[in-house]
């Protein structure tokens, strides 16, 4: 998937930016009627491939004649990386799962503070710190650089260090909403549609008269607003049935920023 170029703005956006590469079996999850030929979950269901072909029919082309997906394989596999991704990054957005976001951010500014002091007192060793190490049962291997000592255990130290800072970027501001999971799920299927259509998502909402005199009626369009709301059906979304078109509208509009 490609990462977002920008922060998302709204307190209530999901993460962001591209998962790093975790060597994830393809059988990770384990879903009942699995195919090997998708890596999603969702997608490891039978009659949810079925779903999604359907709905390829639906939106491979826009309002305008032009076609968005060039052929059914192509949609169907990125729509299947479209939502491993999303099952991926999903308990980060669930309080239930990992805590409500307030303790999680907590929890990387401790984690991120002790690193940093451990990094300090690593900077500071010296080869019979580390023969000191070996002989209490910790073996540190190293070996001599022009700048001193140098060994994994440091520079994964090092890592962490830098992916707890990450962490904290991407969890600032964000609160628990309970959109969390439908904004979570449109990133990933805008970052999807850009990279078939070459654009950002877009919705047009228009109004029209309705059955009662001088009343209204929201008119929404667009084909990537079709595409969000067929298949927020087959996604594992907690809060499904109070999901309404507003919410999704709002959600394209945060994936606009990105």
């Amino acid at each position: 998937m490609a990462p977002s170029k920008k922060h998302p703005t709204n307190p209530n956006a999901p993460l962001y930016g591209k998962m790093p590469d975790l060597n994830l079996p393809s059988n990770l999850f384990g879903a009942n009627q699995s195919t090997t030929l998708f890596e999603s979950k969702c997608l490891g269901i039978k009659k949810n491939i079925t779903y999604a072909k359907k709905v390829f029919e639906k939106v491979k082309v826009n309002g305008k004649g032009k076609v968005l997906f060039k052929s059914k394989k192509e949609f169907l596999r990125h729509l299947d990386d479209a939502l491993f991704h999303y099952e991926l990054f999903r308990p980060c957005v669930m309080p239930g799962e990992s805590g409500e976001l307030k303790d999680q951010r907590k929890y990387f500014k401790q984690l991120q503070k002790a690193v940093s002091n451990l990094n300090v007192v690593l900077g500071n060793m010296h080869e019979n710190h580390s023969k000191w190490l070996a002989h209490a049962g910790f073996v540190l291997p190293q070996h001599h650089t022009g700048e001193g000592l140098d060994n994994d255990f440091i520079k994964q130290s090092r890592s962490l260090e830098a992916a707890t800072k990450k962490a904290q970027e991407n969890l600032k501001g964000k609160n628990s909403g309970i959109n969390s999971e439908l904004y979570l799920l449109i990133e990933q299927l805008a970052d999807m549609y850009q990279t078939c259509t070459g654009r950002k998502p877009s919705v047009t909402i228009g109004q029209h008269k309705g059955v009662i005199k001088d009343s209204y009626k929201q008119d929404i369009k667009g084909s990537f607003f079709d595409l969000v709301e067929a298949i927020i059906h087959i996604a594992d979304i907690s809060n499904k049935k109070q999901i309404t078109d507003n919410s999704i509208v709002n959600g394209i509009k945060l994936a606009q920023k990105s």
